[in-house]
């Protein structure tokens, strides 16, 4: 077979098929001619010598041969590189780039041909074990149990830097998570020392721990349960309270609180004069163990009561002082005493230490004292009498404040004391004399029920209120009456008889006339601000909305309102876009049930061609488009008519009917009437909503005007 040098050839140009074997025929030669470069290949006289014979020999075994450089391009199938038939292809592409690829249209796999220097597969890749990088511990792996690792030649949960089991368990050195491990029902440290918990028992299951592993959290030396329990072998609390651990279990820290600490000390109080208290210098103990020596000091010229305290985060050596009890106490904080200014000398009380209590001769009892109270005094009605807060001042300097109060419902008199022992802040009330006078007792006020109101009088305070009932018949007369003191505000009675008077505006809170079982009430108070009809079951209500309820009404018209007009012209011309040719806002609850909204629009039609021109009318109320009519007006150059629509409630304020027509012509041949359409919406009516009639032609062939509209509301 001849050739030309530079051609392409294949097995089958040998005689070979594609398993390269031969059938009994001769083989072939291929004669390569026509030579053009007088290269080694070429003799003297220009062709090569003998030409190129077939080396593949019946007898030989195709697994024992090699194709050595046959040619340029090894395929079967594909013709070209982006050929899409099933085969192969390999060798050097026409841009001199080795390629290979080996597949059909859907599923292929090749090197150079989809992006240089890049081996792709277009379709599902599937392998034993992915390495990438190597099978090293600084490659990426993959095996086929679906487990994903790094850092590692082999797969290990427990000792990868990173690895993702095929089964969700996630184990990181650090990042994110960091020390922590992630169990199904914990987090904790990679120490196991701390963690939270989700274990569920059934019992107070512990959800915070620290000191211990998770397994023996329930004993940890922290834990906290999900029932809020807190246990801590060490605790520092500003406030709340501690169980569990006695005091002198505390240690003898200068971070353990020192309000947390029982104390005594050997300073010694005394008084001055009327307004001071002084101590010795002296040692302060702790039940702990711990000393504070503390100097001489004194409060100084008191005017109120004075605390006087050891504060640590001050100083742990000088006493503090103060007249509120807040700064006092707290944190790092032992109220030593109490002093107060008096009369005559000072007096004080020691906690915990010697001096005890001392008190001046008029404090002996504070019922030794002269008071006053700057609180009002008031009646309520006929069996309360009411104080409001103020001070309890007594003659020795001392002043209480006192919450304001009542007697509740008397019976009988009842008196008014002030207890120390009982509360410092709040008076006593009691029906016994004895009971409110006494060591330790002030008697403030006595109160007595009454018909009309109760009266009182307040002790050492000159303040009174007597009633009727104490003033003798006939004792006041005009005499005792100043011209004007007597206004409508001091008259109460249940009933006055027999009045003419000329009252001109009367101004009440309600006005009840009630005759022979039967009852007129006006109440702007009430959900029916006006009833009428028998006692108890009125026939006949207004609400406070408008709402009437009666037995019958009779309207002799139709209720009209005005809703809306307006003269004002809407123009259609040549569009066919749909405009609103009214859109008018209902006001909330216009249409309630059963009420309805009448609108009528004056309308004037021109063609400028006389020809049937095609149009829609749409009646929208809130977002629902009630009704649609489509239709045609008749060749007329000018015409002129309205339309008439109707929106009413339908039973219930969230539903309504609505319908349109409309009339127009110049002539009775040429007038025309349509029913329009109708239709239904759903709207809630109890707020407002527009009210809409749209106009829209068909083709841009018409004008249409409306100059004026009325809208109006039918009860």
């Amino acid at each position: 077979m001849a050739g030309q040098l530079g051609a392409e050839y294949d097995i089958y140009s040998t005689g070979c098929d594609k398993h390269l074997m031969r059938g009994a025929v001769e083989s072939p030669s291929l004669e390569i001619s026509n030579v053009q470069d007088q290269s080694p290949f070429s003799g003297a006289g220009g062709g090569f010598q003998g030409g190129l014979f077939n080396s593949v020999e019946q007898v030989s075994n195709p697994s024992s041969l090699t194709s050595g450089e046959i040619t340029n391009i090894l395929f079967n199938g594909k013709k070209t590189f982006t050929d899409t038939t099933a085969g192969y292809r390999q060798g050097f592409d026409s841009d001199n780039t080795y390629k290979w690829i080996i597949g059909g249209p859907t599923s292929s796999a090749d090197w150079n041909v989809t992006t240089a220097d890049t081996f792709t597969v277009n379709g599902a890749f599937a392998a034993g074990s992915i390495d990438i990088g190597g099978a090293d511990s600084t490659s990426f792996h993959v095996d086929s149990s679906g487990n994903m690792w790094l850092g590692a030649a082999t797969f290990n949960l427990a000792t990868n830097p990173f690895a993702v089991s095929s089964a969700g368990s996630l184990r990181a050195r650090d990042g994110v998570i960091g020390g922590f491990n992630i169990g199904s029902d914990y987090i904790r440290d990679a120490a196991n020392s701390f963690g939270l918990a989700s274990t569920v028992t059934g019992g107070d299951d512990v959800r915070f721990w620290s000191g211990d592993t998770f397994a023996n959290r329930a004993t940890a030396a922290f834990r906290v349960t999900e029932a809020g329990a807190v246990i801590g072998s060490s605790v520092t609390i500003t406030g709340g309270a501690i169980s569990g651990t006695p005091i002198s279990g505390i240690p003898n820290s200068t971070a353990t609180d020192i309000s947390l600490l029982d104390l005594t000390h050997d300073l010694v109080l005394s008084v001055t004069d009327a307004d001071t208290v002084a101590w010795t210098s002296g040692t302060i103990t702790l039940s702990n163990g711990r000393t504070f020596s503390i100097s001489a000091g004194n409060t100084g010229n008191m005017t109120l009561r004075t605390y006087i305290y050891l504060d640590t985060g001050i100083s742990s050596t000088v006493l503090q002082t103060t007249t509120t009890v807040s700064t006092a106490i707290g944190g790092n904080k032992k109220l030593i005493a109490v002093a107060q200014n008096g009369s005559a000398q000072a007096t004080f009380t020691v906690y915990g230490g010697i001096g005890g209590l001392k008190l001046g001769a008029s404090n002996t009892s504070i019922s030794n004292n002269n008071w006053a109270f700057s609180g009002t005094w008031s009646v309520t009605d006929a069996d309360t009498v009411a104080w409001g807060a103020g001070t309890l001042t007594t003659s020795d300097g001392g002043s209480y404040s006192i919450t304001g109060s009542n007697t509740g419902n008397m019976a009988t008199k009842t008196y008014i004391f002030f207890d120390l022992a009982v509360s410092s802040t709040a008076f006593q009330t009691t029906t016994t004399v004895a009971s409110a006078i006494g060591d330790g007792r002030i008697l403030i006020a006595v109160a007595q029920n009454g018909t009309g109101e109760a009266n009182f009088t307040v002790m050492n305070d000159k303040q009174s209120n007597i009633d009727a009932a104490q003033i003798v018949a006939g004792s006041i007369t005009a005499n005792e009456l100043a011209a004007g003191s007597v206004t409508a505000v001091k008259i109460n009675v249940s009933q006055l008889s027999a009045i003419s008077a000329d009252l001109g505006t009367v101004t009440a809170g309600k006005m009840e006339v009630t005759s022979g079982g039967n009852t007129v009430l006006v109440d702007p108070t009430s959900t029916n601000a006006i009833v009428s009809g028998p006692t108890g079951s009125p026939t006949f209500t207004v609400t406070q909305a408008g709402v009437v309820t009666a037995t019958n009404i009779n309207v002799t018209s139709t209720v009209v309102a005005k809703v809306s007009t307006a003269v004002s012209d809407v123009t259609v011309g040549a569009t066919t876009t749909q405009t609103d040719l009214l859109s008018v806002s209902i006001p909330a609850n216009t249409l309630s049930t059963n009420n309805a909204i009448r609108a009528r629009l004056y309308l004037a039609f021109t063609s400028g061609n006389n020809v049937n021109q095609n149009f829609t009318i749409r009646l929208k109320y809130g977002a629902t488009t009630v009704a649609t009519y489509t239709s045609t007006i008749g060749e007329i150059t000018t015409s002129a008519g309205y339309l008439e629509a109707v929106l009413m409630g339908a039973g219930t304020t969230s539903s309504q009917e609505g319908s349109f027509g409309m009339t127009y012509g110049t002539n009775a041949a040429k007038k025309v009437d349509f029913a329009g359409a109708q239709g239904t919406a759903a709207e809630d009516s109890t707020g407002a909503l527009n009210l809409v009639i749209s106009w829209q032609w068909g083709a841009t062939v018409g004008t249409i005007t409306m100059s004026h509209y009325i809208v109006e509301k039918i009860a």
